[in-house]
């Protein structure tokens, strides 16, 4: 192996480690993410010089998929966060741009020496590298984060760019082509880069469709807090009118035992007036925020109502570790499907509700708990009791994509009778 080839091979391990470190997601921290990517390439290095000086240059090309990707593809799915096709097409991505940058050097040094190939390819790959960290790096980790399908078959896009510039390859080193194979490549060069645009920006359309249909769905819940709100105002008003009527009859009865002396009965219904006129006109407070009390209002008290017992002690930092209406409806969405539980139990049962927020340490811990009878099954992906249908899905992604925008942890545990959600907020995140 003469210099020039060795330095170019040491130099394109690291660039690949460069590439995982901008487009595959890590599980590691910053400083472990580069020493794993650093071993790795230098490891990676090492076997394919150990092969190249004991096997020759034929073999290792021949072999080149075992020696040289296959392990690229083991150190990335080592150092992912998501090990799955995402990686996969991001590590085939990586080779079609390695092999097309590679291919328009390998032509190049046709023109020039050998020596100019390795500043050329240092050139663009600098170029790609800039565009990806200021460009794409952000959007690409988005939509790996928010879609998992379709990944292992938008991977024969870049596997064909792959393939297309190992036959441009092949024809340079046999020089089939001079100064043409120039303007050939740079058009699939280009062809790719178009393609990869085109497939972000699907990607990017598709993104904000759902953050639309999100943002609907908050605007739609939105309508039904106020709507249970209004409906709780107008049934308090209907009863103020009904006691209004009656009071006439209820003070009349009352003088009645004054004037007979019976003056402990006429305090009674004193007293009993007081008390339905109290619960019947009283806003149930279940905490001081007022948008996420009216949020709850609808299902706990419609919980109440059925006889199940409800117990609140929702106790909110200042200010809020996330956007307020957000809040209430996930917190909304939860309490629904505390209630649905709760009504599937046989009357005679306990059956009761459990709502806590309160500040630990650094954090802000909300549960909402709830009875249930039967079987939960715990998603282990995510945390989350299996959806029974396609509604109970939308809940369940809502909940998620909230999670996702604020950073918390989300986990729920379903034993002893009692099913309960935890959100644990961190405080620095507001």
């Amino acid at each position: 192996m003469n210099q020039p080839e060795q330095l170019s091979n040491w130099l394109n391990y690291l660039i690949i480690a460069f590439y995982i470190y901008l487009l595959v997601p890590s599980r590691f921290s910053g400083k472990r993410a580069v020493a794993v990517l650093t071993a790795g390439s230098l490891a990676i290095f090492l076997l394919s010089l150990s092969l190249y000086l004991y096997k020759g240059r034929a073999f290792v090309m021949t072999f080149s998929a075992l020696i040289i990707v296959l392990p690229v593809v083991l150190l990335s799915l080592f150092y992912a966060k998501y090990r799955d096709a995402r990686t996969i097409f991001t590590v085939v991505t990586i080779c079609s741009i390695m092999m097309g940058v590679g291919v328009i050097g390998e032509i190049w040094k046709r023109f020039l020496s050998p020596w100019v190939e390795i500043p050329l390819e240092l050139a663009l790959h600098l170029v790609l590298l800039t565009a990806i960290a200021r460009v794409f790096q952000e959007q690409f980790f988005l939509i790996q984060e928010r879609f998992r399908r379709l990944w292992l078959l938008l991977t024969a896009i870049p596997f064909l760019y792959c393939e297309i510039f190992d036959l441009l390859a092949d024809s340079a080193r046999l020089s089939l082509y001079r100064g043409e194979g120039t303007a050939v490549v740079l058009m699939v060069v280009c062809a790719m880069m178009a393609t990869y645009v085109l497939l972000l920006l699907f990607f990017r359309q598709l993104r904000m469709q759902l953050e639309q249909e999100r943002a609907n769905q908050i605007l739609m819940a939105q309508v039904e807090v106020m709507k249970a709100q209004e409906q709780a105002i107008l049934s308090s008003e209907d009863r103020i009118r009904i006691y209004r009527h009656d009071l006439r009859h209820y003070l009349q009865i009352a003088d009645e035992h004054l004037r007979g002396g019976r003056y402990q009965e006429a305090r009674q219904i004193v007293n009993d007036l007081d008390e339905q006129v109290s619960k019947s006109t009283a806003v149930h407070c279940y905490c001081k925020n007022l948008t996420v009390n009216a949020a709850l209002m609808g299902y706990l008290r419609r919980a109440e109502e059925e006889g199940i017992a409800v117990r609140s002690a929702l106790e909110f930092p200042d200010p809020l570790p996330a956007e307020e209406l957000e809040l209430a409806v996930v917190l909304a969405n939860a309490a629904e499907n505390a209630l649905h539980a709760c009504q599937k139990m046989p009357e005679g049962t306990q059956r009761s509700i459990v709502l806590s927020g309160q500040v630990v340490g650094d954090s802000f811990l909300l549960e909402i708990a709830n009875t249930y009878r039967g079987e939960i099954a715990i998603d282990p992906k995510t945390d989350l009791p299996l959806p029974e249908g396609e509604e109970h899905g939308v809940g369940t992604k809502s909940m998620l994509a909230f999670a996702r925008k604020y950073g918390i942890l989300l986990d729920s545990s379903a034993e002893g009778g009692w099913f309960v959600l935890r959100l644990l907020f961190q405080m620095g995140g507001r």
